[in-house]
């Protein structure tokens, strides 16, 4: 799904970073034009945006928002209240920045 979410922000201008623990999977996403491989040297992002499977999602949503102090974090996890609790106990100052997102209805097959 995080391919699909860069390649309509590409489409709409929208700079996009790629980040995925698969390399295989960031050579695929950047090969379809889905964005650019995030580097040390990138400008912090004003979006996150986090596609991870469910058991996964607190933590990196929690990393993501001490990761970018100044941007919102939201994501395309369909369950929240797993995610929700451990944002709140892994990032209660910065919780207030995270905005729950819900995966989109309509999907390319992508990595």
């Amino acid at each position: 799904m995080g391919t699909s979410v860069g390649l309509a922000l590409q489409a709409a201008d929208v700079e996009v970073r790629l980040t995925d623990a698969d390399a295989s999977h960031l050579r695929l996403a950047v090969s379809l034009g889905a964005g650019i491989p995030l580097s040390d040297d990138s400008p912090d992002p004003d979006l996150v945006i986090v596609g991870v499977p469910p058991a996964l999602l607190g933590r990196i949503v929690a990393d993501a928002l001490h990761r970018y102090p100044n941007a919102i974090v939201t994501d395309l996890g369909s369950v929240k209240a797993q995610a929700a609790a451990a944002v709140r106990a892994q990032a209660p100052d910065a919780a207030d920045r995270y905005a729950g997102g819900h995966p989109m209805p309509k999907e390319r097959a992508s990595p």
